[in-house]
Parts: C-alpha cells; sequence; structure tokens
C-alpha cells in the first residue's frame, strides 16, 4: 500500500510539473478579432483545460491512429512553380511567382523549449538539407508551433539571403535569427517579393509564448499571390465572418490551406481552433476551388485522432469543395 500510494503521488506531482511546462510551450490562447463563441470556459479554466491536454500530449496519451504517411527525403525536392509542399503541422513550401517560401515551419522532433517534458513528433521531421532553394519564410503568429526558432536559425544559417516575414508586434527578438532581413507587416498590408506579393489578413487566434499568454500578439492568416494563382494560409485561427470578407475582396482562390487539428473539446479550444467542418466553412467562404487541411497528424494538441480530423474534414467537402489531407512530403500542383 505504501509503494502503491508512493507511485501515486510521484505520478500526480509529475503530472502537474509536466502540466505547467507544457503550458507555458503551447501557445493557445482566447481569440482576438472579437470572436465570441457560446458555451466557452472561463479564461482561467480555458488555461487548466489547455494544460491538462498538454500534459496527455507529453505524456504521448493520444490516439495515434490515422498519422499521415511521411513520403521519402528525395520528394522534398520536387516543388516547382505552382505547388506546394506540406512539411508536416501548418508548414508549408510554397512555389509561385518564381520564389520559394515556406510558411510556420515547424521541423524540430520536439515543440517548444528543448526540455525533455516538451511533447514529440508523432511524425519525423524533414531534414532542412532537403530543402534546396529558400526566398523567405513567412510566419503566422507566435505560438511554438508555427514559429519554432530553433528551426528558423537553422535555416537562416543554410540560406541567410531569405528573409523573414512576421506579423507586426509578434517579436522583437527576430531580427536576431540570421536572415537577410525581417519584415513585419500589419493586417491589410501587402509585402512583395518581387514576382510574389504576400498580405497579412484576420485570424480569430493570437500567439504567445508563456504559460497564461500575459502578453499575446498578432495572428494573421495570408493571401498568397504570384503567377496568376491565388492560395490562401490560415495559420491558426476560429471560424467568423472574416473569411466571407477576404473572398469578396480577393475574389476565388486557387487553393486553401486551412487547419483541422486540435478542436476539442471546445470549452477550450472553440473560437480559436476551427473544427474539420469548420474548416471547409472558412474554404467556402474563401471561394477556394480546393482545400487542404494542416495543423493535424504531427502533434498531439488535443483528444482527437489524426483519422477523426482528416475523415470529418473529407466528409464535410463532400459536394461543396475538393477538400484533402496530404502526406507528409507530398506535393500537390495547382492550376490557374
Amino acid at each position: 500500500m505504501v509503494g502503491r500510494a508512493y507511485a501515486v503521488a510521484r505520478d500526480l506531482a509529475v503530472t502537474v510539473g509536466m502540466a505547467v511546462a507544457v503550458a507555458a510551450l503551447l501557445g493557445c490562447s482566447a481569440p482576438n478579432h472579437g470572436a465570441q463563441v457560446d458555451g466557452l470556459a472561463p479564461a482561467p479554466i480555458r488555461a487548466v483545460g489547455v494544460m491538462a491536454l498538454g500534459v496527455g500530449s507529453a505524456l504521448h496519451l493520444y490516439r495515434g491512429d490515422g498519422a499521415p504517411v511521411v513520403r521519402p527525403v528525395a520528394a522534398w525536392r520536387a516543388n516547382g512553380e505552382g505547388a506546394v509542399t506540406w512539411l508536416g503541422h501548418a508548414g508549408f513550401r510554397i512555389g509561385l511567382g518564381g520564389r520559394s517560401i515556406l510558411v510556420d515551419p515547424m521541423l524540430s522532433e520536439r515543440l517548444g523549449l528543448p526540455v525533455p517534458l516538451a511533447p514529440r513528433r508523432m511524425t519525423p521531421p524533414p531534414p532542412i538539407t532537403a530543402i534546396d532553394r529558400l526566398d523567405a519564410v513567412v510566419i503566422s503568429h507566435a505560438d511554438h508551433d508555427h514559429y519554432d526558432r530553433p528551426t528558423l536559425r537553422r535555416l537562416a544559417a543554410r540560406f541567410p539571403a531569405a528573409r523573414l516575414v512576421i506579423p507586426a508586434g509578434m517579436d522583437a527578438r527576430a531580427a536576431d535569427l540570421g536572415f537577410a532581413a525581417t519584415i513585419a507587416t500589419e493586417e491589410g498590408r501587402t509585402v512583395d517579393l518581387g514576382g510574389l506579393r504576400l498580405t497579412a489578413t484576420p485570424a480569430y487566434h493570437h500567439g504567445r509564448r508563456d504559460m497564461i499568454g500575459l502578453a499575446p500578439t498578432p495572428a494573421v492568416g495570408w493571401v498568397i499571390e504570384g503567377g496568376g494563382r491565388r492560395i490562401f494560409h490560415s495559420g491558426d485561427t476560429g471560424y467568423g465572418p472574416a473569411f466571407r470578407a477576404i473572398g469578396a475582396r480577393y475574389g476565388r482562390f486557387d487553393l486553401a490551406l486551412v487547419p483541422i487539428g486540435a478542436y476539442e473539446p471546445r470549452a477550450f479550444f472553440g473560437g480559436m481552433h476551427a473544427t474539420p467542418e469548420e474548416a471547409v466553412a472558412i474554404a467556402v467562404d474563401l471561394r477556394a476551388r480546393r482545400a487542404i487541411g494542416h495543423h493535424w497528424g504531427t502533434f498531439a494538441l488535443g483528444p482527437e485522432s489524426p483519422a477523426e480530423a482528416s475523415r470529418r474534414f473529407v466528409e464535410a467537402g463532400r459536394g461543396r469543395l475538393d477538400a484533402r489531407v496530404m502526406a507528409i512530403g507530398e506535393t500537390l500542383t495547382f492550376g490557374r
């Protein structure tokens, strides 16, 4: 009995410690842009809930069925004009307008700070050496799973002439990562990369780097235009009317990259992470011809399985648009 009681106490202490550590690493907090979702728990309770889910992630108590397939390393080089390659989680390599960019690359083995308790990837990251060209890295917000500073330092060391594009007010230290230039832009502003245009748009989310979000920073989505094509990368976001306005302003999108994971329980994540069905609604509001789901199958940030997230997304798209998921390392070429 004494031994069992000790084991229970030990496990409880480890769990609490891991909750605090993981909460410091995870970057999800309340939405911005005045998003209102019925039934949300109060902010402190939401924080505790996110911490608890983080513990499950750190302990690998996730349902890993349906994790995405990983393509061979050679496939990472096959990214030409009008093509996207999924890097896992929310990361994509995009070839458009004669430029090669990465959006939200997270290529580390663990999430957040390099400590033993940090959640580990379900699927291995691609090697940075497989990326043969890089003109710019584009970041949607400061959460650790989207703005991974170790990944960015390694990319800057390999491609020192590349530029870093971030939301204004996100990180004053971004200029120290080693890129040739850091460009901070506000919502509605456009960055011209010579053949490629990046416009920051609203997101129902914000970024944080601390445990309880004492200093939240802006989160954006990106309209990416070049070579007569237009795609959208959502970053992290809930669902709201901003997407219909974006679709009305910019016209039809050839491709929408939308988030489909870490959506349960809604009392914690509602309004800042879209469900798979809401992700389809985002793409429909954008008037997209095709939608690809991201933010799934790489880190366990919620209790749903990868199989559930991908299945619900594909099913929700039937009869509305071409909604699909990709293998990690798969390249999709999209037309005008």
